[in-house]
């Protein structure tokens, strides 16, 4: 199922925790599949050890854009809902 960021103000929310590679986006609310979410602006943009490579996302309900996690491990994802930007720091295996 879906996992939960953290609200850290009105406009920042985070996750701290272990990715499987694979794809992912966010949503706003749980359990509604077809609701907008939270997208890269291009498609198949990859987070890896060195971060993420575009830091702009969408919020659409298409096209279904997703990043890629390249590399397993620890990661902290910030996400900014007043600047439509994400932050991915990855913190080891």
């Amino acid at each position: 199922g879906p996992t939960p960021f953290t609200k850290e103000s009105q406009y920042i929310f985070t996750y701290e925790g272990h990715m499987n590679t694979g794809e992912f986006k966010c949503y706003t609310k749980t359990g509604d599949w077809g609701a907008l979410s939270i997208r890269p602006a291009e498609a198949n943009t990859k987070v890896s050890k060195s971060g993420v490579a575009s830091d702009k996302f969408v919020y659409t309900s298409g096209p279904d854009d997703k990043w890629v996690v390249a590399d397993a491990g620890n990661y902290k994802i910030t996400l900014d809902l007043q600047k439509y930007t994400i932050k991915v720091e990855y913190l080891g295996e």
